[in-house]
């Protein structure tokens, strides 16, 4: 045995069982891949429960709402808009004349973090607020 092979078995020890070596490897390959499958089985699994709710869910809307889940207000008579006719949010604040935007003048901005549009929710029009609607 060479000098050089003497001092490589002094700092690695597994190198004196080159087969038994191979073998542990051999066997935490096979954990790994075990360990993926898994993994991946658990990942379709719960994708597949959430599917599962979601349908579920969409069957059985929550007492309130309709299938479509729409949160615009109600629809017909006398009825106060969520959303005005291109689909953006009226600002309650404005409409009702109380918080941040009460006492705004029709058209001026809406001064809350997300701004919405100054309309009254009766009508949707955009020159008075819910207490001064021609409708009401």
């Amino acid at each position: 045995m060479a000098s050089s092979e003497a001092l490589a078995l002094a700092h690695f020890p597994g190198l004196a069982e080159g087969h038994e070596a191979e073998g542990s490897s051999g066997d935490k390959d096979e954990r790994r891949r075990q360990a993926n499958r898994d993994k991946r089985a658990a990942k379709k699994r719960r994708a597949q429960a959430d599917r599962e709710e979601l349908a579920k869910w969409r069957s059985h809307p929550p007492a309130g709402k309709g299938a479509g889940g729409g949160g615009g207000g109600g629809k017909g008579k006398n009825k106060m808009q969520g959303k005005d006719q291109s689909g953006e949010e009226i600002c309650f604040s404005w409409a009702k004349d109380s918080g941040p935007c009460a006492g705004l003048s029709p058209g001026s901005e809406c001064k809350a973090k997300v701004k919405r549009a100054h309309k009254c929710q009766i009508c949707l029009s955009l020159g008075h607020n819910n207490t001064q609607c021609p409708k009401k």
